[in-house]
């Protein structure tokens, strides 16, 4: 498994060596410190996927980004995958008719393609249905398996950010892929054809989700998270609990324009070797020079 840390811009050269990082669209959109602070770290081995915000964009409810800007923007940040369009709460058909619209074009532009299953809340088995044409579309390079996505399936309605959950729900968002992965597994889609397919968008409410999917492990080519620099950022370590967030995750956005400050700089190490350890034990070589 390949482990892409997200931080803020002034914190990217943190994450110089290791070889597979998440950009977000409506960034490289519209800041150019962030372009150039990835472009510096862009090594020959080093693969960018670029994400098209859509969990961003349902966080702060506002509308997904246009998927006709993703190509120019992969261009500008030398992204080489792209994560096709995709819609959180909506019927599922509308997620694969965008993959079907836009899929012959990025993969003509020259770049590879993600395919994020979504579906309508509670709808668990056109979710699936959804992960079903992902693994079996050739033309897609990795399924994405969001935390969006895997929570709405099972019924559970995500909040805009600064919206608190309650303890339930955490406990039942931080279970919500793994339970996806068994619903796949039992519907017999976890085949040869799966192995090293998917990326898992996000992490749930604790770095521990790693170990807690230890036995799926072989199915997940990467994973992205921005969860050891925020929580750095806002002096939370990672800890020795069940989900290795003992209070729940921060549930505000990140500030990617947050001033640098050296003394952010142990908690975010800290907790990144917190995330590599885990990587390393649980989910197969660590990527990290």
């Amino acid at each position: 498994m390949e482990f892409c840390h997200i931080v803020p811009t002034n914190y990217i050269p943190i994450v110089d060596g290791y070889k597979r990082h998440l950009v977000l669209a409506h960034l490289v959109e519209k800041n150019h410190k962030y372009v150039d602070a990835y472009l510096s770290i862009k090594h020959q081995d080093t693969t960018f996927i670029m994400d098209n915000s859509a969990f961003e964009m349902f966080k702060l409810n506002k509308p997904m980004f246009d998927p006709d800007k993703l190509i120019d923007l992969g261009n500008k940040i030398k992204a080489d995958i792209i994560v096709l369009p995709d819609y959180p709460r909506e019927d599922y058909q509308k997620t694969i008719d965008q993959c079907e619209k836009y899929i012959d074009t990025f993969k003509s532009a020259g770049f590879g393609v993600m395919f994020v299953p979504q579906s309508r809340l509670g709808d668990l088995q056109g979710y699936i249905e959804c992960v079903k044409y992902g693994l079996n579309n050739k033309k897609i390079d990795i399924v994405g398996l969001s935390i969006l996505g895997c929570p709405t399936a099972l019924g559970l309605q995500e909040n805009a950010y600064g919206v608190s959950n309650s303890r339930q729900y955490k406990l039942q968002r931080y279970k919500s892929r793994f339970q996806i992965l068994n619903e796949l597994n039992n519907n017999g889609l976890l085949t040869e054809n799966a192995i090293n397919r998917f990326h898992c968008l996000g992490m749930a409410d604790g770095p521990k989700e790693i170990k807690l999917l230890c036995q799926f492990s072989k199915y997940i080519q990467s994973w992205d998270t921005s969860s050891a620099a925020w929580h750095g950022i806002n002096g939370v370590l990672f800890d020795q609990s069940e989900t290795g967030l003992i209070n729940g995750k921060i549930e505000s956005e990140v500030d990617f324009d947050i001033t640098f400050d050296d003394n952010n700089i142990s908690n975010i190490r800290t907790n990144i070797k917190y995330i590599d350890n885990l990587v390393s034990q649980y989910g197969g070589t660590i990527w990290n020079r």
